[in-house]
């Protein structure tokens, strides 16, 4: 779920494709260099300055909770509304921005989390959860796009791509949800040692 930021605006620009019979062309007029730069680059400065400023004031896992909340509400957009361009376009921003806090706040967080002396080794296991996690839910869903794609047809129906989001907004709810649990155990935790 986590995956490369290229693989998730290879499926958004096709997602636009499919769901609105527009071409190639015209989805990467909108979502060429110059406008992707823009968007992108600025939702990422936003979303690292916002997780930063959370996980140095010690609420990492706010800010991923918050990331998995926004990109849940991003998805939750693509779902309701993908029929025009700037639809697409303001659900993959708001995904994006989600995705920007959460990015920015687990790497923090497992390195504030991880036993003294095995900071690396920890790391190294997040990257490689990430990666295996973005390249199994990456084929899980070409996958259930292929299987809603007619035979002679070019994209897949409109079902498939309100298939995979519903099922990436359930998973970030799931991820926001644990994310707040463990903010109230931290805080229930920290309540319960004595004032020295």
């Amino acid at each position: 779920m986590l995956g490369r930021l290229p693989r998730s605006l290879l499926l958004r620009r096709t997602a636009y494709q499919g769901t609105t019979g527009r071409s190639a062309l015209r989805a990467q007029t909108w979502r060429g260099p110059p406008v992707r730069g823009r968007i992108v680059g600025r939702r990422r400065h936003v979303a690292n300055q916002i997780s930063g400023r959370l996980t140095r004031g010690g609420h990492g896992v706010t800010a991923a909770a918050a990331g998995f909340a926004v990109a849940a509400v991003g998805y939750g957009l693509l779902i309701c509304w993908h029929d025009h361009l700037a639809q697409v376009v303001t659900g993959t921003v708001v995904t994006g921005l989600g995705f920007g806090l959460i990015i920015t706040a687990l790497p923090a967080l497992v390195v504030d989390r991880s036993p003294a002396g095995q900071t690396a080794v920890t790391s190294g296991f997040y990257q490689i959860g990430r990666n295996v996690g973005g390249s199994v839910g990456g084929a899980i869903f070409a996958a259930v796009l292929a299987t809603r794609t007619e035979a002679g047809e070019s994209y897949p129906a409109t079902g498939g791509y309100v298939a995979v989001w519903g099922v990436c907004a359930a998973l970030l709810v799931i991820g926001a949800v644990l994310s707040l649990r463990a903010v109230a155990a931290r805080s229930d935790a920290e309540a319960k040692q004595p004032v020295a």
